[in-house]
């Protein structure tokens, strides 16, 4: 089947926290992961963790942090 989350590669050269995301199909959170990418590397916003954004995606989209073992359980 198609996976169950999404997440970027590369933010971390720009000094960027990699982001990822569940919940939606995999095509729609590839689309807003590139549109976070846009906002922050290209367009150089910043992005407030807990405020919702409301040009990545159709609806606001809030970025939140991920516990070191929450990350564990995807990234090993």
């Amino acid at each position: 089947g198609e996976p169950t989350f999404c997440y970027t590669l590369g933010l971390q050269h720009h000094d960027l926290p990699e982001l990822i995301m569940f919940g939606l199909p995999f095509k729609v959170m590839e689309q807003c992961l590139q549109n976070a990418y846009n906002l922050l590397v290209v367009e150089k916003r910043l992005i407030t963790v807990g405020t919702p954004v409301d040009d990545i995606a159709s609806v606001p989209i809030v970025f939140i942090p991920v516990t070191d073992d929450k990350v564990r359980d995807y990234f090993g």
